[in-house]
Formats: C-alpha cells, structure tokens, sequence
C-alpha cells in the first residue's frame, strides 16, 4: 500500500491511498463461490461473505462463508489458480455429497422394507428401495440432512440422517425414519473430497 500525504493543515491530515498490488474481483469471487457450492448442494445462495482482500495471483487464497437461501452456511477456500481469474474454491468441511448418503438411505429403506414385510423373496421390491438427499451431510457433530427412503412398494417415508462425529477422516452417523425413531440405523462413510 502506498500513501502519498495530500494535505496537512494543522492536526489534520489528508492522504491518498493506492494498493501497490492488483486485488481480486469482491464480486468475481462471491460469484465464483456461490456457483461452486450451487453445483455441490444444489442450493441457492442468498449472500457470500469475504473478509479481508484477496491478491490478484496466483495461489492467493481467501476465506469466506457463503450463505444459502435456506440459512445453510459453509466455510469455503477461495484460491485463484490463473490470472485469467479462474479459481478453485474448496469447503472447509468435511462431508458427505448427497449421493453418498442416499447409498445409505437406501440400507435403510431395504431394511425398513423387510420391517413391514413388503420384500420378502420379491428382488425386484428389494431393488426398488431407494434413498433420496436434497443436500449434503457436514462432518459436524449434530448436524443432519432430510431425506426420503422409497420402500419396496414405493411408498416413502421421510428419514433424518445426523451426524454423531468425525475423525480419521470418517464421518459417523445416524439415521432414522422421522415417524419411527426406534427403527435407527448407525454407520460411517469416509468423507467425500471437497
């Protein structure tokens, strides 16, 4: 930063101000964030927060914390990877992407099925059980994801899967349907690459 001293006039001074070193775009970057994390979550972004500045090269880093429309917040690393101004943007922590924790709705739909008696001996029933996830799981104690499990006769129910902790780059979770608590399911995934 250079500062040139405009004026002085007795206890009060007037500067003029100009960083020596280019900075990245403060809108180039929340935008470049808030698709990243619309790719990955599927969500909207209702506002991205940046504090600080960003230096205009290459492997200059920033933190900032985007902002869904449905209050979801996630910490995100902003690096510009070219001076063309393209970026790569990583989450801070750690997850599941939906599709992984759909895998495991879908355990839980196979055995929610049998439960109620509606696959047995039918493959095909067994098959058709499948889970759905609008939004990834974070690897944050406490933490949890809506999702629907489809039973074998394609009824649905509706299951929340939390998180009850993470290490060793593993995430450990329950799930359970919403209506049924004592038909509870724990596991762990290793958590997907940001």
């Amino acid at each position: 930063m250079t500062a040139i001293v405009e004026t002085v006039d007795g206890d009060a001074t007037t500067y003029d101000t100009t960083f020596d070193d280019k900075l990245a775009d403060n809108t180039q970057v929340q935008n470049s964030i808030a698709r990243y994390l619309k790719s990955k979550t599927g969500s909207d972004v209702r506002a991205v927060e940046c504090t600080g500045i960003q230096k205009f090269a290459i492997n200059a880093t920033r933190t900032c914390t985007a902002i869904e429309t449905n209050g979801a917040r996630w910490e995100v690393e902003h690096y510009l990877t070219n001076l063309d101004g393209s970026a790569s943007v990583t989450l801070k922590d750690t997850l599941l992407y939906a599709k992984s924790v759909e895998s495991t709705v879908a355990d839980l739909a196979r055995n929610l099925s049998q439960h109620y008696g509606l696959a047995a001996n039918d493959l095909n029933g067994f098959l058709a059980s499948k889970g759905t996830c609008e939004n990834m799981l974070r690897g944050t104690p406490g933490d949890s994801v809506q999702c629907k499990a489809i039973l074998a006769d394609h009824s649905t129910t509706d299951v929340t899967v939390r998180t009850t902790k993470s290490e060793d780059g593993k995430i450990y979770f329950e799930l359970f349907p919403n209506n049924a608590h004592d038909l509870s399911m724990s596991g762990w995934q290793i958590a997907d690459p940001s």
